[in-house]
């Protein structure tokens, strides 16, 4: 039984670089691929209001969640966005956490990322637990507006 725990941070630490930005950007390549002008008005949009500050991160993060969460979670976009953050980890972190293993410890992928590739990382990185951002569900939306 593993009685020591070990929190690991995706943004910065166990990936290099910001995977929310990453996401905004895929999503936005592969809508533009499949000319999904909709969505990429979206991203746009909160991205411009935010840089503006006329909105918060918080609510430019939930509304884009919300607009693509269909659309990311189709045709294996999850998995090819997992798969190009994934060659982005920290050698350093990689090492530390084998060493972590090694001594039998419980490891936990820990962030504000969102849950739905969070997890993804999480499990194809053999952690033991990932907590992270849920996905708003449709019952959010109208708070997202407000």
């Amino acid at each position: 039984m593993k009685k020591q725990a070990v929190a690991i941070d995706l943004d910065g630490t166990l990936i290099m670089g910001n995977t929310f930005r990453d996401y905004l950007s895929f999503c936005g390549k592969k809508a533009l691929a499949c000319c999904r002008f909709d969505l990429c008005f979206v991203i746009l949009w909160m991205v411009l209001l935010r840089r503006l500050r006329l909105v918060s991160h918080a609510r430019m993060k939930r509304v884009l969640l919300l607009e693509m969460s269909v659309f990311f979670s189709q045709k294996g976009r999850l998995g090819a966005f997992v798969d190009e953050e994934l060659q982005k980890l920290n050698p350093k972190v990689l090492a530390q956490i084998e060493a972590f293993r090694n001594q039998d410890f419980a490891l936990a992928l820990v962030t504000a990322a969102p849950v739905s590739y969070a997890q993804e990382i999480a499990a194809r990185m053999c952690f033991d637990a990932c907590l992270a951002t849920p996905l708003p569900s449709s019952t959010t939306r109208n708070v997202a507006r407000k």
